[in-house]
């Protein structure tokens, strides 16, 4: 089984959710393992997430620091990334790791 990157940063809880969906949901699957998960906070300037969460404004500016936390997580051994937003959840994602 491949290590799976989680980017996230946009809360805490929200990330925490998200790794329990994924254990639980390979759980489900097989119960002889669980995947490696490793989880890159991104830790955005507070002008550039309130812009993001509030107004929905900005995302431009959220590129590089999401390429930044998929090269790390690379280097740390990811097979495969994921970013998890609440508009957009996209567990397919995980198909091809």
């Amino acid at each position: 089984m491949k290590t799976v990157g989680i980017i996230g940063g946009l809360g805490p809880e929200t990330t925490s959710e998200f790794y329990l969906d994924i254990i639980f949901s390979c759980y489900k699957k097989t119960k002889e393992a669980r995947p490696g998960i490793i989880i890159a906070s991104v830790p955005l300037p507070y002008q550039i997430e309130e812009d993001l969460i509030t107004k929905n404004v900005g995302s431009e500016r959220y590129i590089p620091f999401l390429v930044n936390e998929a090269k790390r997580l690379k280097k740390a051994g990811s097979a495969c990334f994921y970013q998890r937003n609440q508009e957009r959840c996209r567990y397919s994602s995980f198909k091809h790791c």
